[in-house]
């Protein structure tokens, strides 16, 4: 596509082409509701929460042989987080997850990683008709299935064992980044453009009076519309992987706000965020996840696949896809990263379907 064509090409004509994406760090969150809950600033009952209850035991007895039991992810907490192409609340099957974060929070130390699980990542998200593994882009498996299909993928494809997920809508970041005064955010100066363009189109969508538009790059306060078109913006150099980035340094920005944020203004966040939250835990469960706050601290961030370690290319019907070169030595490499885990040597079944990847890359992109 060039340059010329990008530009004259209106949000709305993007919206068409592709689902909107928008992230909110849970940690966030167990950060939020824990200051509220522990110094009674705000009281919110759990019905504002959108609590769900998942099937523990079906996810549990799907995850890969010996994962449940393994010693080293015993010690941490991963939450699946997702970003969905919603409006309206509509958080649940049917909705693209356009955005896979995983937060993996160590117990002991209260130490955070965070890993993007690629959109277009070229993954099993289950069994066809004639029950064999269908691969497809990752972030079809909450559309096809809601959040118990796509932890079941992040489980067996990754040799995870999560069982708990928050889920996000439309005006979720932005609500919560207005609430703490915006962010400090370093603009790459080929995405101030598109922020714009991006700003303005997600603002008619939400019937919103958009804010002022970006004059330049560099680092400065972004508010919530403009965070939020920032984390959306993928036609710059380096594409979904770019976005995927921004998205990190958003979350991190948020994060770092949060922790510095007034009574007053955690209040007006808890108020915004927790009834657009779709989730497996209860308001006490969260609440209860990180009772202090100088405990937290995020240690690191990444994407999956590595980048040295993956391809892109049109898989057949599948589409364009973000393909894993080698998955065994991804999952390796992401054990290592998140659970400090180096050596880790992954399951049967992920190595099948390392095997049935390489295989279809020899068919399509050779």
């Amino acid at each position: 596509m060039s340059k010329k064509k990008k530009k004259t090409m209106s949000p709305t004509q993007r919206r068409k082409r592709r689902a909107r994406n928008i992230v909110l760090l849970f940690v966030e969150l167990v950060v939020i509701a824990a200051l509220v809950l522990a110094l009674k600033f705000v009281v919110l009952p759990v019905s504002k929460l959108g609590k769900v209850d998942i099937d523990d035991t079906k996810i549990l007895a799907e995850m890969n042989e010996g994962i449940a039991e393994l010693a080293s992810l015993q010690g941490y907490r991963t939450i699946a987080f997702f970003g969905v192409d919603s409006r309206n609340q509509v958080l649940g099957q049917g909705t693209l997850s356009d955005v896979i974060i995983l937060a993996a929070i160590n117990k002991k130390t209260g130490e955070v990683r965070l890993c993007s699980i690629y959109r277009d990542t070229y993954l099993s998200i289950g069994k066809d008709s004639n029950g064999n593994d269908f691969f497809t882009k990752c972030n079809a498996a909450y559309s096809a299935g809601g959040p118990e299909k796509a932890i079941t993928m992040l489980n067996k494809s990754l040799d995870l064992n999560i069982t708990d997920f928050v889920t996000v809508g439309f005006e979720g970041l932005a609500d919560t980044i207005d609430a703490l005064g915006g962010i400090e955010v370093d603009v790459m100066e080929d995405a101030v453009h598109y922020t714009n363009l991006y700003q303005i189109g997600m603002s008619e969508e939400m019937g919103r009076t958009p804010d002022p538009e970006l004059t330049h790059g560099g680092l400065q306060t972004l508010t919530g519309k403009q965070a939020t078109a920032y984390c959306r913006i993928r036609f710059i150099a380096g594409d979904d992987f770019a976005r995927a980035s921004h998205q990190r340094d958003v979350l991190m920005a948020t994060f770092q706000k949060a922790k510095s944020a007034s009574f007053a203004q955690l209040s007006a966040v808890a108020e915004s965020v927790f009834p657009e939250t779709y989730t497996s835990m209860s308001f006490a469960e969260i609440t209860g996840l990180l009772a202090d706050i100088g405990s937290l601290d995020i240690a690191g961030q990444a994407g999956f696949p590595q980048m040295d370690k993956l391809t892109a290319g049109l898989m057949g019907r599948q589409g364009s896809c973000v393909v894993p070169l080698d998955l065994e030595t991804n999952v390796s490499w992401l054990h290592e990263f998140l659970y400090n885990d180096p050596g880790y040597v992954p399951t049967a079944q992920v190595r099948s379907y390392s095997e049935t990847i390489k295989q279809h890359v020899a068919q399509y992109l050779r």
